[in-house]
């Protein structure tokens, strides 16, 4: 009966040492996973690669990207060359979605967190959209709701995007390096900017919100998503990295435990 206490008792041990280890892991999970889509000339497809893109690497059709996607995870959607549309639906939640095409792509997920229209992209986006980021001369339809929408001049001091939303937006931000302008509440169907112009209809939104606006965090420069470096003005998922001090604190823990069980015997 000792000797099953004492099995019970380093067991737990273990048990409480792995504990910090796998926590971390689920953490590296959870960060998810990124997906690099662009449209293949040769082939004349859309394909994708796991983030990130290489010309001479194994690009698969659409189709596996669909039954590996979570609820998450990233994509890209990059084509600034050709004149290929996209329709593109994904059943998951998106952490983030970067776009620059030539031409319109349509995307559909269930929600998105971070929506961000690069350069000259061109996008219609059927989701509700948590945090959405238009640049330069991106042009930029939302389908549903969107509740910060940040129109940025990143090149120059003139805004140039285009944006409306069928949706409601609930904060709107445009800003340059000598133009910025703020207002909240817009209507469902209510918002349009032309060449980075607001031509919405007076009344059909607010020059104060109604509640307090917690803003998301300005764009930052970062690592890349992709080789060509169009990403690097805006902020990527935190690359969570394993830790090998839980190693050592593992190994301590374990023999400490072993040791006191000793000196009871």
């Amino acid at each position: 009966m000792k000797q099953i206490k004492k099995l019970v008792t380093l067991l737990t041990a273990l048990v409480l040492c792995l504990v910090p280890l796998f926590g971390n892991t689920m953490t590296v999970n959870a960060a998810g996973n990124t997906y690099y889509i662009k449209y293949v000339e040769d082939i004349q497809q859309w394909r994708f690669l796991p983030n990130p893109w290489s010309e001479g690497g194994y690009h698969r059709e659409l189709y596996y990207m669909q039954l590996d996607l979570k609820d998450g995870d990233v994509i890209v959607v990059d084509d600034k060359d050709t004149a290929n549309t996209i329709t593109l639906e994904v059943n998951v939640n998106l952490s983030s979605l970067y776009v620059n095409t030539a031409s319109i792509s349509n995307i559909t997920a269930k929600s998105i967190e971070n929506c961000y229209i690069i350069e000259n992209g061109k996008s219609i986006i059927n989701a509700p959209v948590k945090n959405a980021y238009v640049y330069d001369q991106a042009l930029g339809q939302f389908n549903s709701d969107v509740e910060n929408l940040e129109v940025i001049a990143s090149k120059g001091d003139v805004l140039h995007a285009t944006v409306g939303s069928n949706g409601g937006v609930k904060h709107l931000k445009a800003y340059s390096s000598k133009l910025h302008y703020e207002f909240y509440d817009f209507a469902p169907g209510a918002l349009s900017i032309v060449n980075g112009e607001l031509k919405s209809t007076a009344g059909t939104y607010s020059a104060a919100p109604s509640a307090p606006v917690v803003s998301p965090a300005p764009a930052a420069p970062s690592t890349p998503a992709a080789p060509s470096g169009e990403y690097d003005d805006v902020p990527k998922t935190a690359d969570v990295r394993f830790n090998p001090l839980w190693l050592m604190a593992l190994a301590a823990a374990c023999f400490a435990g072993s040791y006191a069980l000793k000196k009871k015997d």
